[in-house]
């Protein structure tokens, strides 16, 4: 899976800290924590008609909950809830 790394920005970090903080606070256990908080590496997927490309400003308006590994397959994904940003879901 190919992906762009995203500026490591401290408001994109703290996001980050607050959703995944939130997320255990609801009984999330992470299975590989090391990508989480200090191991967090912020990114975008490269799509099929699309990518993000260096100096491509992005703005924030949703946000989805990803399975990494459903049914124990570290080759598949599963969309767990998407969030609009901002929106009372």
């Amino acid at each position: 899976m190919l992906v762009t790394l995203l500026v490591r920005s401290e408001g994109l970090l703290t996001l980050h800290r607050d959703i995944i903080t939130t997320l255990e606070k609801g009984g999330l256990a992470l299975n590989d924590p090391h990508f989480a908080y200090d191991g967090f590496l912020p990114h975008a997927t490269v799509q099929r008609s699309t990518r993000l490309n260096k100096g491509d400003e992005v703005e924030f308006t949703r946000l989805s909950v990803v399975d990494m590994f459903p049914g124990s397959n570290p080759y598949k994904r599963r969309v767990l809830k998407a969030f609009t940003v901002g929106a009372d879901d």
